[in-house]
C-alpha cells in the first residue's frame, strides 16, 4: 500500500513538472515573441531579432517536449536559453535600460526546473559570465547608457 502511494506521488510530481515545463516554454515564447515584434516596430532591429530568436528557441523546447514526452531536454533548453538571453539583455541594456530586469526571471526558473544544487551552480556561472562581460568588454560599442561613474570606470578598464 505504501509503495502504491509513493508511486502515485512520484507520478503526480513528474506530471506537474511536465506541465510547468510546457507553461514556461509557452510563456517564454509569448513574452519574447511579443517584445521582439514591438522592438522591430520601434526599429530596434538587433534587439528585435534577438527576442524573436529566443521565442523560436522556446518554441523548439515546447515541440521537443511534446514529441519526446521527456521534460529534461526541454527544461535544459529553456533554462540555458534564458541564461544566454539574460546575459545579452543585461549587457546590451535592452529597451531604455530595462535589460537588468531579466535577472529576476532566471533564479526561479533555474531553481525550479533543475533543483537547488544545479540551479545555484548555473546561476553562479551565468553571473560570472555577466560580470566578466561587463568588466572586460566595456568598449565604445557598449550599448547601454552608462552613468558617468560607471563610464569612467569602464574607460580605465578598456584595453583600447
Amino acid at each position: 500500500m505504501l509503495q502504491v502511494k509513493e508511486h502515485i506521488k512520484t507520478n503526480n510530481m513528474l506530471d506537474r513538472h511536465s506541465k510547468v515545463v510546457d507553461l514556461f516554454s509557452m510563456v517564454g515564447m509569448t513574452i519574447t515573441g511579443s517584445l521582439g515584434v514591438l522592438a522591430l516596430f520601434s526599429a530596434d532591429y538587433p534587439l528585435g531579432l534577438l527576442l524573436i530568436a529566443a521565442s523560436l528557441v522556446y518554441f523548439v523546447a515546447y515541440r521537443t517536449h511534446k514529441l519526446t514526452k521527456d521534460s529534461t531536454l526541454s527544461a535544459a533548453i529553456i533554462v540555458y536559453s534564458l541564461h544566454a538571453l539574460t546575459v545579452s539583455l543585461v549587457y546590451s541594456g535592452g529597451v531604455e535600460n530595462t535589460g537588468p530586469l531579466w535577472l529576476f526571471l532566471v533564479p526561479p526558473v533555474s531553481l525550479f526546473l533543475h533543483g537547488l544544487k544545479r540551479g545555484l551552480i548555473e546561476i553562479s556561472i551565468s553571473l560570472s559570465i555577466l560580470f566578466y562581460a561587463l568588466s572586460y568588454f566595456c568598449l565604445p560599442t557598449f550599448s547601454a547608457a552608462l552613468t558617468m561613474k560607471l563610464h569612467s570606470s569602464c574607460d580605465s578598464l578598456s584595453p583600447l
